[in-house]
């Protein structure tokens, strides 16, 4: 066994160990794992070949440039050391697209990654819930202090606070392809495997959805509704029995008709949207999810309007954030110094259209892909990245920094890995 094999053995098991840790959300042991792993991709050597590899792939070339654009905004950014923190959290962007785009990994490497990744995510979700009902169980008190908010113990941060770092709307993103993940698992396998494991994937995926209901995120759970819908048709397309669709569409209007009944905090937040008048506004008596929202957007607008191409710097982006608070008179939201809460407006105030072209040019470019490959998982990811981006500024904390640089490069390779299989 030579030394480069031995290397590249390990690097395979590091790999594992980035799977692992991305759930997990500690951004030490993350980050640890992703220095491990870039060493190893070092030491292995064989750059000629993975020079030609990184030029005939014009996402890695993307997901380069755009952590280029953090370094470089350091050029033009009035506040260097919150510019520098931006460049270190977002590391992710340059070196796992190029390990996972660059190795030699095949179909099984990418396999046991992936299912580090979503088994690990399940098992925290199914710790958080034991957690929760322990707590409740012994004190007898459904509520929780967070911060300086009450919570229900089985709910958004009532749930999630069991695992520090965890934040609802990350995971409820990892929950959400976890449903797909395992769907897939009985999609690709419907005639083979026998039906005790079918109904216990059945399980896991109605597990799944529970936990995306009881993370309460609006975008999560919108997401749900509509990879759910999705899949659904294309289970039925690719098992061919049409009642499962009619019974698959009945289901997923009736979790839906669940959630308006159940999940109160859901319930008021959709209620609010439609009673409420629709103004962006951060006044204590007018505001509500949405209206908020609008706010922030309308402040954002004001920031890209005066730096159309090349934006502000990541390292000015907050304080040009708050500036636009202010001069709207948006108070509320310069007192919290909120972000955009929408990734797009992120990459325009930070990048300007530079930056969120390349953006969109990953996402869309992989969006492609999926459809002309009919990769479900991969489709699902995507959409996941979009739905989730309008809401918030995924791409602000590093769970959403290395679920984007993670995910996407290694279900890409997965594609890449089965295609070569077939050759």
């Amino acid at each position: 066994m030579t030394s480069q094999f031995r290397i590249t053995k390990v690097k395979n098991i590091a790999l594992i160990l980035v799977a692992i840790l991305i759930p997990v959300g500690n951004p030490r042991w993350s980050g640890m794992s992703v220095i491990i792993i870039t060493l190893l991709w070092l030491i292995e050597g064989d750059f000629r070949l993975k020079l030609t590899r990184l030029k005939s792939n014009p996402v890695l070339i993307a997901f380069i440039l755009l952590f280029l654009l953090y370094p470089i905004s350091l050029l033009y950014t009035e506040h260097q050391l919150n510019g520098l923190f931006n460049v270190e959290k977002h590391l992710a962007f340059l070196f796992l697209p190029l390990v996972i785009f660059t190795s030699e990994l095949n179909e099984k490497n990418v396999r046991y990654a992936m299912n580090a990744f979503i088994y690990t995510g399940t098992f925290l979700m199914f710790f958080c819930i034991l957690v929760a009902m322990h707590d409740y169980l012994v004190t007898g008190n459904i509520e929780v202090q967070i911060g300086q908010n009450i919570s229900n113990k089985f709910l958004y941060y009532g749930l999630v606070r069991a695992i520090p770092g965890w934040h609802p709307i990350y995971i409820a993103m990892i929950m959400n392809l976890s449903v797909i993940f395992y769907l897939n698992k009985i999609v690709k396998n419907w005639k083979n495997i026998p039906i005790s494991y079918k109904v216990l994937l059945g399980s896991v995926i109605l597990f799944s959805v529970i936990s995306i209901l009881l993370l309460n995120a609006l975008s999560g759970i919108l997401t749900l509704i509509f990879i759910g819908i999705l899949s659904m048709i294309y289970f039925i397309l690719k098992v061919g029995k049409k009642r499962l669709l009619i019974a698959g569409l009945i289901l997923v209007a009736g979790s839906s008709a669940a959630i308006l009944s159940f999940n109160r905090p859901f319930r008021e937040k959709i209620s609010a949207v439609f009673t409420d008048k629709l103004e962006p506004t951060d006044d204590a008596g007018k505001r509500n999810a949405l209206s908020i929202r609008l706010a922030k957007w309308d402040a954002g607008l004001l920031v890209v309007r005066e730096n159309p191409l090349f934006g502000v710097g990541p390292g000015d982006a907050k304080y040009e954030l708050y500036k636009a608070y202010q001069k709207k008179k948006y108070l509320y939201l310069a007192e919290m110094q909120y972000n955009a809460h929408n990734q797009y407006f992120e990459f325009l105030i930070a990048f300007g259209l530079v930056g969120f072209s390349i953006y969109l040019f990953i996402i869309f470019h992989c969006g492609v892909i999926a459809v002309r490959r009919r990769d479900l998982l991969l489709m699902s990811c995507i959409i996941i990245l979009i739905l989730a981006g309008f809401s918030e500024s995924i791409l602000d904390r590093q769970q959403g920094v290395l679920f984007f640089s993670f995910l996407v490069p290694l279900i890409l390779k997965r594609n890449t890995s089965n295609d070569k299989a077939q050759q």
